[in-house]
């Protein structure tokens, strides 16, 4: 603002003057302002407030200005005022009185009557948008606020949680009768609070949950209510982005999983089955994204191929309710380190090191792995016991064993040598019922154990052949 300093014959009386200061020359009969540099003509000799400069103050009230503004101008001249900047706040105007009771303005005049004028900037705020998420999470930041005049679509503001599906944003939060779709600004309202609302995933909003899931190492829940359709489960699951992983939970109101249901559904890195399930079919064929599966008690069998192909599968669950696994039930699982077989099972039971499904009751090694010592209480290796071990490089067959299903050693890509306690007296044949009454087979010879493999997997990819030993 102005500072008036008084009378003085010349400007030289004022040492040192500083800006805006202002004083009337006896001399001369006129007023001057200092703008800084030079002291310039305030109110010229005669009628009193003609002529001279009007200066302009600006009382920003916390915005700012991204440029510069003229700040003065000579009498009969106007000056057109800029917009000025203030975050999260819209500007509403110049206003020549400090509580806004008159009129906006967009340009002043220099009339000679004012040597000051102070304008005012008014504000008004945005509405600020705050988010309770209820355990969710944004993945990307959401609009904070809405400007004076907009709106702000709710549709694509959508948090995640996990096992959750997303319902809407209420504006109470009992979620109750105050859903809301857009925010409209209101100068009544400073702020806004929205709560997310979660229900359960069911099949009606599985595609809505699995379609904002995005690649992640961390496997996203999926527990499943209600009724379900394994056609339509299938099918969205493999719908999901490469390297996108889940853990699924299946409701406790199904009974069986049925052949084909997750084929190649590569997504699939863990899934619980519930306690109600008494049966597997030829259920999860190269489902790679396996690791461990665990077999609920009151599951009584498992099919034929049930898990073929899961080659990233290391660890296998058995309860005691199992009484029947079939035949390449774990086939091309080339991985797996352990089976891990309750020991109240009275159908099945594991080795010491927990490396093979050995049948109680015949004393049969229905299903070994890379990591197998076949102990000697074994008399018979089944048919395709360890198809697709690829990393099983030798193995010693005991003087225990008298007979050896066909394929047992089918696709064991890497095998150097299988050695036999007691490599006499074996015939081959590829006739079941030959092999079963262990008659009319061709003598071979198992004392190299180099020569072992070639003979125990030279039938090519489908072997048929069988041995047995008198």
């Amino acid at each position: 603002s102005i500072k008036w300093k008084g009378n003085f014959d010349s400007p030289d009386k004022l040492t040192n003057p500083e800006y805006l200061w202002a004083y009337y020359n006896t001399t001369d009969g006129c007023s001057y302002i200092y703008d800084g540099e030079n002291w310039t003509l305030l109110s010229a000799k005669g009628e009193s407030g003609t002529g001279g400069i009007a200066y302009i103050n600006y009382i920003l009230n916390g915005g700012n200005f991204i440029t510069t503004p003229t700040v003065s101008t000579t009498f009969g001249n106007t000056i057109d005022f800029i917009v000025p900047e203030k975050e999260h706040n819209t500007f509403d105007g110049w206003y020549l009185t400090e509580n806004f009771s008159d009129e906006k303005i967009t340009e002043i005049l220099c009339d000679g009557k004012k040597t000051q004028i102070n304008v005012y900037a008014k504000w008004i705020p945005d509405l600020l948008i705050k988010y309770e998420l209820n355990g969710g999470s944004f993945s990307t930041t959401p609009v904070d606020y809405c400007k004076y005049g907009d709106e702000v679509s709710l549709t694509n503001i959508i948090p995640k949680k996990d096992n959750l599906v997303f319902e809407g944003w209420y504006t109470t939060s009992d979620l109750i009768d105050s859903k809301i779709t857009k925010i409209e600004f209101s100068e009544t309202v400073t702020q806004i609070i929205l709560y997310a609302n979660w229900i359960p995933i069911t099949m009606e909003n599985l595609q809505d949950y699995l379609s904002e899931l995005t690649p992640n190492e961390v496997p996203y829940t999926l527990k499943l209510v209600g009724t379900i359709n394994f056609n339509t489960l299938k099918t969205e699951l493999c719908k999901l982005p490469e390297n996108t992983y889940i853990d699924l939970i299946l409701p406790n109101n199904i009974t069986s999983i049925d052949d084909y249901i997750f084929d190649c559904c590569s997504c699939l890195k863990s899934i619980t089955i519930p306690n109600t399930v008494t049966s597997i079919g030829t259920s999860f064929y190269g489902c790679t994204g396996l690791t461990e599966i665990v077999i609920p008690d009151g599951v009584l069998s498992i099919a034929e191929g049930a898990f073929d192909s899961c080659s990233n599968l290391k660890i296998v669950s058995i309860p005691k309710s199992i009484t029947s696994i079939g035949v390449n039930a774990f086939c091309g699982c080339s991985n797996i380190t352990q089976f891990i077989i309750d020991k109240d099972n009275s159908t099945y039971h594991s080795n010491t090191d927990g490396t093979a499904i050995i049948e109680t009751a015949t004393n049969t090694l229905i299903m070994g792995c890379y990591k197998t010592s076949i102990p000697d209480t074994i008399t018979s290796i089944a048919p395709w016991a360890f198809i697709g071990c690829k990393e099983l490089s030798s193995i010693t067959i005991p003087a225990s064993v008298t007979s050896i299903g066909s394929g047992a050693f089918q696709n064991c890509t890497y095998l150097e040598s299988v050695t036999f306690e007691d490599p006499a007296n074996w015939y081959e044949t590829d006739n079941e019922d030959d092999f079963i009454s262990k008659t009319n087979g061709i003598s071979v010879d198992f004392s190299d154990p180099i020569r072992n493999v070639e003979i125990l997997t030279m039938s090519g990819y489908f072997i048929t052949d069988s041995f047995y030993k008198e």
